[in-house]
């Protein structure tokens, strides 16, 4: 068995493996034991990221259940953040950041803050109402590269019940695949 090298990175309450332009690309099963938590690394997704050019990198992104999605903005800051560390902005501040839904100019707003250009929706956000854990929850959907439910929780962001709801709109009829 050959040994990966890694990096582990972490924000806004995400955390990823990050392959810096691996011999090997992992597989769906690699990336799912990978980011198995208790059992391995443990992890919410794992990234390739590939140098480009000066200043440019390209990064595909995996969730953890080794499906790959177009985008994950944390994800996104985490490799640019990780293009920083690496010197790829070759001094000059910034990383642009190629994904599968677009470019993303990415700069240095302090030594271990990143901060990400992302486009504006094409579509403005479209209001939904859905039943999920007993709740009814009213929310937009909007994509930003990839689609979103955003719902505001009266109780505060500490006491939304992310670990369990996150799951149940994850693959909730009503919001598509």
């Amino acid at each position: 068995m050959a040994i990966t090298p890694f990096y582990k990175l972490s924000g806004a309450g995400n955390d990823f493996i990050g392959l810096v332009e691996p011999a090997a690309w992992p597989s769906a099963d690699d990336v799912r034991t990978w980011c198995r938590r208790g059992l391995s690394v443990g992890a919410d997704g794992l990234f390739v990221l590939e140098r480009t050019g000066p200043g440019a990198a390209r990064m595909t992104y995996f969730n953890a259940d080794g499906g790959e999605a177009a985008l994950c903005l944390n994800g996104t800051r985490c490799a640019a953040r990780l293009a920083f560390e690496l010197g790829w902005d070759e001094g000059g501040g910034t990383v642009t950041v190629e994904s599968g839904a677009g470019r993303h100019p990415a700069s240095r707003v302090a030594a271990a803050e990143v901060a990400v250009e992302v486009a504006a929706p094409a579509r403005p956000p479209k209001p939904l109402e859905i039943e999920a854990e007993g709740r009814r929850l009213r929310g937009w959907t909007v994509s930003v590269g990839v689609p979103h439910f955003v719902v505001e929780w009266p109780e505060g962001l500490d006491e939304a019940p992310v670990a369990t709801l996150g799951p149940l709109l994850r693959r909730h009829p009503d919001l598509g695949p």
